[in-house]
C-alpha cells in the first residue's frame, strides 16, 4: 500500500489483492467482468463492431473464462474510472489575479471502506488515506476562514466523496443493474477551491457476510493563488 492504509494503488495489486481475499472469487470475478463491460458501451475509442464482439463473448463466458479474463478486466475497468474521473473534474472558477493549478487522480482499491462515521465525518482509515492523497499535491487540509471559523478541508470533502460507501450503502449498490456511481464535489480553501471527481463501484467479497471493497478513482483539481 505504501503511502496509503487502506487502498492499494497499483492495479496489479490491487486486483491480485480481491483474488486472495475474496471468500467468493466467481462473485468478485463476475462483478468486475459486469462494470468492465458497461463501461466498454460508454467508450468511444472503441470501435463498436469491436466493442460487440468483446461484449457477446463475455456474455456467453463461463466462470474460469472470466476468471482468466480477470486481471485483464480489472485493469481495464481501473484505466476507464480514472478517465471518468478525469473528465467529470468541474472546470475552476475564474479568479482574480494570477493562479494555478495542479491535477492528480487516484486510481486503486478500497480494501474495508467504511464510508461516513456516525458524526458526518469520513471513517479514520478513508480520512487518513485522503488526507495522505492532498498531501501528495500541497493541498492544506485545513484553514481559517475571516470569522475565525477552521475548515477541515479533508472532512469537507470527505464528507461529500464517500457519501454512499458505507457497508449498507455498497451491499445495495452491489446487487444494482449498473453499480457504478459518479460523485462531483467543490469545497474552498485558503485562496482558492478543490474541484473533485469519484467514480467508484463495490466488488463483493463473500466473506460470509455482506462485505464489499471499492474499486475507486479520485480526481482532484487544486487551484489557488500563484
Amino acid at each position: 500500500m505504501g503511502l496509503f492504509s487502506n487502498i492499494w494503488d497499483g492495479i496489479k495489486s490491487a486486483g491480485r489483492w480481491v483474488i486472495d481475499h475474496a471468500g467468493d472469487i466467481a462473485s468478485a470475478v463476475a462483478a468486475v467482468a459486469k462494470v468492465a463491460s458497461h463501461l466498454l458501451t460508454l467508450d468511444t475509442s472503441t470501435p463498436s463492431f469491436a466493442a460487440n464482439a468483446i461484449l457477446k463473448s463475455q456474455e456467453n463466458a463461463t466462470e474460469s473464462q472470466m476468471l482468466a479474463a480477470y486481471h485483464e478486466n480489472f485493469g481495464y475497468a481501473s484505466d476507464r474510472l480514472a478517465a471518468t474521473a478525469k473528465a467529470g473534474v468541474k472546470a475552476p472558477p475564474k479568479m482574480t489575479g494570477k493562479t494555478i493549478t495542479i491535477d492528480d487522480g487516484l486510481v486503486g482499491l478500497w480494501t474495508y471502506p467504511e464510508g461516513l462515521s456516525s458524526d458526518g465525518n469520513p471513517s479514520a482509515s478513508m480520512y487518513q488515506d485522503l488526507s495522505a492523497f492532498m498531501g501528495t499535491m500541497n493541498i492544506p487540509v485545513s484553514w481559517k476562514d475571516d470569522s475565525g471559523v477552521v475548515h477541515d478541508t479533508v472532512n469537507e470533502l470527505g464528507q461529500v466523496l464517500f457519501a454512499k460507501t458505507g457497508p449498507k450503502d455498497l451491499t445495495v449498490l452491489s446487487k444494482s443493474e449498473n453499480p457504478i456511481v459518479e460523485v462531483n464535489a467543490e469545497v474552498p480553501t485558503q485562496d482558492g477551491f478543490i474541484h473533485a471527481c469519484h467514480v467508484y463501484y463495490p466488488i463483493p467479497m463473500g466473506n460470509g457476510e455482506e462485505r464489499n471493497s471499492l474499486h475507486s478513482a479520485i480526481r482532484l483539481s487544486y487551484t489557488t493563488k500563484a
